[in-house]
């Protein structure tokens, strides 16, 4: 069953005012190196080349969603770079039926230290519609040799009552996005990193 983009309005309008399924205390955990008690904490990290030109292109990539395996993953509203508060519907397709997860923007990160490095990302955490409970940040560094990292922190617990049903395929899911992630993230930026170089 596929969502329309009517039902996927209705759904970000409805959660926009609600809570988070998390405690207020929690909120931007996914950036700390702790993990909250009761949650499982996933982290997965990877190098996605070395200079400027690279961050550049990272950067665009995460403002595009590009994060996300299109091929079973997309996002509700598409409509530019993530923005403190905008409630987004991360949308997985799975068993043949569409499983909306509504989230709000909690924070957007662009800094940089003397040295030279920087980190330049955003988190969100899960609103009621969500099949998950918790926070997930996305983050790309550039460090003080020159190399971009792409890295993802976060932590969670199911409570959608057919998810805890199906608990190892879910994390088995959470595993795929991981490697699927990081394909989709090297991609974006070497196809990017490429149309520069025809262009000029």
């Amino acid at each position: 069953m596929r969502s329309t983009a009517d039902s996927l309005e209705k759904t970000r309008t409805s959660q926009s005012s609600l809570p988070f399924t998390y405690p207020y205390d929690l909120i931007g955990g996914a950036d700390r190196l702790e993990t909250p008690r009761g949650y499982r904490r996933t982290h997965f990290r990877t190098q996605l080349g070395v200079g400027e030109d690279v961050r550049r292109s990272a950067c665009r990539a995460l403002d595009c969603w590009e994060q996300f395996p299109s091929k079973w993953i997309s996002i509700y509203p598409q409509n530019g770079p993530a923005t403190i508060g905008s409630t987004i519907l991360i949308v997985a397709r799975a068993f043949g039926i569409d499983w909306v997860n509504p989230c709000r923007i909690i924070a957007h990160f662009n800094s940089h230290d003397p040295e030279g490095g920087s980190r330049y990302g955003y988190a969100f955490g899960t609103l009621p519609g969500h099949m998950a409970s918790g926070e997930e940040r996305f983050m790309i560094e550039f460090d003080t040799a020159g190399r971009v990292w792409y890295d993802v922190r976060a932590f969670s617990k199911f409570r959608h009552p057919l998810v805890r049903l199906v608990t190892p395929v879910a994390k088995s899911m959470q595993s795929r996005f991981a490697r699927e992630s990081i394909e989709a993230m090297r991609q974006a930026v070497a196809k990017e990193l490429s149309s520069c170089k025809s262009s000029s």
